[in-house]
């Protein structure tokens, strides 16, 4: 390919060159053609046009700036979980889904959604996950939640806690996260439970403009996470 593009520039070069020559009127044809322009000219009274250069248009000045409309938030819907729990890693751990959503085991200790899923009042769970570690007694539920938090790709410098409530074994709270160069910005739901020397942990993700109207359902599954005791 490269070759034919050395080729055939010069050639192309030169056709063009002999088509503006061969095209050009001779000195005396181009003196009678401005004469002829000129006399034109006189007649009709107006300016001059085959020395007339065109001057550039001016620029139209860039629309102002536009910014987004703030996402309005949505109205709780009510609650709306599966009817029966699902028993996940040999039945240790139980946990009821937001309606429509399905957990496939991935690991001996992990468990996700597989797609968005549309849940309550048509709202779209775009993710869900379900884990199991073995408990650390020393190490505190924040210091759990933050690992975790780090392992399953939730940027510390993009995150934000609120509605934080932390009791002696459990440890639950919404997230947020920003947008980045990675992906968009998103809003959840974070429970973290430890019992029977393990700790189990959930969490739920939806849209930004999503998560205020699948609040309670996000909620209400994390209420149900249920450590079972090893036989």
């Amino acid at each position: 390919m490269s070759a034919r593009r050395q080729t055939s520039a010069p050639l192309l070069t030169a056709i063009l060159l002999a088509a503006c020559t061969s095209a050009a009127p001779p000195a005396d044809d181009r003196v009678v053609a401005d004469e002829a322009a000129r006399a034109t000219q006189a007649r009709e009274g107006g300016a001059a046009t085959t020395a007339t250069v065109s001057q550039p248009l001016e620029a139209a000045p860039a629309p102002a700036p536009v910014d987004a409309p703030p996402i309005e938030p949505a109205p709780p819907c009510p609650a709306a979980v599966a009817d029966a729990p699902t028993a996940l890693f040999d039945d240790t751990v139980l946990i009821r889904p937001p309606v429509g959503v399905e957990l496939v085991e991935m690991t001996p200790a992990l468990a996700r959604s597989l797609a968005p899923t549309t849940s309550a009042c048509d709202r779209v769970v775009t993710h869900m996950l379900v884990g199991l570690v073995e408990d650390e007694p020393a190490r505190t539920l924040v210091d759990l939640r933050d690992q975790i938090a780090a392992a399953t790709d939730l940027p510390a410098e993009a995150l934000t806690w609120t509605e934080t409530r932390e009791q002696a074994n459990r440890l639950e709270g919404a997230y947020a996260v920003r947008a980045t160069a990675g992906g968009a910005p998103a809003r959840g739901w974070f429970v973290i439970s430890r019992m029977h020397g393990v700790a189990a942990w959930v969490q739920i993700e939806a849209a930004v403009a999503d998560f205020d109207a699948l609040a309670p359902t996000l909620k209400d599954s994390g209420e149900r996470l249920l450590i079972v005791p090893r036989g």
